[in-house]
């Protein structure tokens, strides 16, 4: 009877088929993992800063808007950025494990640094280094077109 045993189909996958092939899933999962496991440093640092961009710019609308200066001032030891006074004030806290830093000129008298935000949509101040770990990304703010900037930090 060969006939017989050639027209058995084999139907579905063997034991050995399956695992294999379920290891070769597990591997690929484990090396994404990894993968994504290294960026989410970068990628919430890269999110303050467009945070912080993003605040600077609303400023920078109220001044042209309002055809009147805004002051964004760094308090609390680069923890915390500050704009307006009374019904106008707005506050953009850091994320822990991130420190800002005011780059440039010093504020007279002691006094909080600040960038400003003029009528005709120009800016001056200080630049803005946020860092977290060894990374850093950098805002700064055109004094022509007064518009916020992200960089990262040149080594």
């Amino acid at each position: 009877m060969p006939g017989a045993m050639g027209s058995l189909r084999r139907h579905g996958f063997t034991l050995v088929e399956l695992v294999a092939v379920l290891a070769i899933l597990l591997l690929l999962a484990g090396l994404a993992t990894v993968a994504v496991g290294r960026q989410p440093a970068f990628l919430s640092l890269a999110a303050a800063a467009g945070e912080v961009r993003v605040f600077l710019d609303e400023a920078r609308r109220e001044a042209m808007v309002r055809g009147v200066e805004r002051q964004i001032s760094v308090r609390n030891d680069g923890r915390r950025l500050e704009r307006g006074a009374g019904d106008d004030f707005a506050a953009l806290q850091i994320p822990d494990g991130m420190e800002l830093q005011v780059e440039g000129a010093a504020a007279p008298d002691g006094a909080a640094p600040a960038i400003r935000f003029f009528p005709d949509g120009t800016g001056a101040g200080p630049r803005l280094r946020l860092g977290q770990g060894g990374q850093a990304l950098r805002i700064a703010v055109s004094p022509l077109t007064g518009q916020p900037t992200v960089h990262e930090e040149a080594e």
